[in-house]
């Protein structure tokens, strides 16, 4: 069975380019697209979507309204949002009005569907435990058990998670640090071990998930990444 996605973007290209990563991966069927909240509601009612993408240029003002408007119109439904750093005080609004996550906009595609996938799971878990659909909001907390892995890494280890987590490639982690690459897949190997986590897909999901995500360095990568596309 397909995961059934609807996406929520106020441009074309926005859509297109979901659209086609979705696509790209068999387990996915985007039954929808809208450019405004109110239509984002009107196909959420009609389509009962697993997981509704959201471009937070979309949200506005708007956030618990159009969360909640979701919720009520498809009550089993995750809403995922798409974050480009721009107003961090709107992503916190966001999770704390009900959304499920929030996946950065410089992250690789692979987060995007691996976050999804996650999702999907969680409520197939939920359908399974209860007999019908019941509202599901994961509202952010702490977990002392995500936060006792976390305090279990060396110093070195936390600065290349936070990296890892905010989009760098090793190379970057290892020009950033002044360390050779080959240090850091070692560093990688321990942090993956000390977090529980298979690969470095999982470790920027994780990283995203409890916290560990510092937005001034994203938004800082972020320009990197920007100027280097210019310079080409």
């Amino acid at each position: 069975m397909k995961i059934r996605v609807l996406v929520v973007g106020i441009s074309q290209m926005f859509q297109a380019g979901i659209r086609t990563v979705l696509q790209n991966h068999r387990d996915f069927l985007v039954v929808g697209e809208a450019t405004n909240p109110s239509k984002a509601v009107e196909v959420a009612g009609v389509e009962r979507p697993d997981v509704v993408l959201i471009d937070i240029d979309v949200l506005g003002g708007e956030i618990s309204k159009l969360i909640n408007s979701l919720h009520r119109v498809s009550a089993d439904c995750f809403v995922l949002v798409l974050s480009d750093l721009k107003d961090e005080e709107l992503t916190r609004k966001a999770l704390c009005s009900g959304a499920a996550g929030v996946v950065l906009k410089i992250q690789p595609p692979d987060v995007l569907i691996a976050s999804i996938e996650s999702l999907y799971v969680k409520k197939s878990q939920a359908q399974q435990q209860w007999p019908r659909p019941l509202p599901l909001r994961i509202q952010p907390k702490e977990d002392n058990h995500e936060s006792e892995k976390f305090t279990s890494l060396t110093t070195r280890e936390r600065e290349i998670a936070r990296l890892i987590g905010n989009g760098l490639k090793n190379k970057d982690v290892a020009d950033r640090l002044r360390i050779s690459e080959i240090t850091v897949r070692h560093h990688l190997t321990s942090i993956f071990s000390k977090l529980d986590v298979p690969d470095r897909q999982k470790l920027l999901i994780w990283a995203h998930q409890n916290g560990h995500i510092d937005m001034r360095l994203s938004a800082e990568v972020k320009s990197e990444i920007r100027s280097g596309i210019s310079m080409q």
